[in-house]
């Protein structure tokens, strides 16, 4: 009979432990991540609140909008070490994400978390973009350069224009050198060589590295797009 009470409280034991092991469940996002853009000295931070992960187990991921590249935040400073004053940091359990001297390179970079606990379960946020603001004031055409039928339109001289949809996904099925559609306009630009430099309205860009392609956002104003 001692030896039947002593089996029944292991196997009530192991059955609480096992339990208890998958007692949380999955990760659950109490607030979202959303698209932010550097302010003038180059930062920018991205935050999320969520329960039951385990910080240990979760991590930053960076896509190269372009080449569709997923890196890490270690893998993203190793990426981008010449890159001076550039950092990454993580806080607040990971929930909440900085980085300085973001370079020019990073404009149109998408930013997701993925989640992960002991019990298992790893779920994935949406992907956010990053904007740079040096881009975007770049990026804006002066006066004289406005519509005039109510459409934007972008020209393209050596380079396609494939136009994003809401998501920020690209529609390869409409890629070509010039694009007409009403404002706002968001439309990646993509190159069959590596770009050392562009130029857009007359002001000229040369990112960090050679890149294959570019993403210009919520263009309200014709603009011509020229490779260097």
């Amino acid at each position: 009979m001692k030896k039947r009470g002593i089996f029944l409280l292991v196997l009530c034991l192991a059955v609480c432990c096992f339990f208890s092991a998958f007692a949380d469940g999955a990760p659950k996002f109490k607030k979202h991540l959303a698209s932010q853009t550097t302010d003038k000295k180059g930062s920018v931070t991205f935050s999320f609140q969520a329960v039951d992960f385990d910080s240990g187990l979760s991590s930053w991921h960076f896509v190269d909008p372009v080449t569709g590249v997923d890196r890490t935040g270690p893998e993203l400073r190793e990426f981008l070490s010449d890159a001076k004053g550039f950092a990454v940091i993580v806080s607040g359990s990971k929930q909440h994400l900085t980085m300085t001297k973001v370079p020019d390179a990073l404009h149109g970079w998408l930013v997701y978390v993925k989640l992960s606990n002991k019990s298992g379960y790893t779920v994935t946020s949406e992907k956010v973009r990053l904007s740079c603001l040096s881009v975007l004031e770049a990026s804006v055409p002066g006066e004289g350069a406005g519509m005039s039928d109510g459409t934007v339109t972008i020209r393209a001289e050596g380079l396609s224009v494939c136009p994003l949809d809401a998501g920020g996904n690209p529609d390869a099925d409409k890629l070509s050198s010039v694009w007409t559609a009403a404002p706002p306009v968001s439309v990646l630009v993509l190159s069959d060589r590596p770009l050392a430099s562009w130029t857009v309205n007359g002001v000229r860009f040369q990112p960090f590295e050679s890149v294959s392609g570019f993403i210009l956002e919520n263009i309200t104003e014709n603009l011509a797009v020229t490779a260097d």
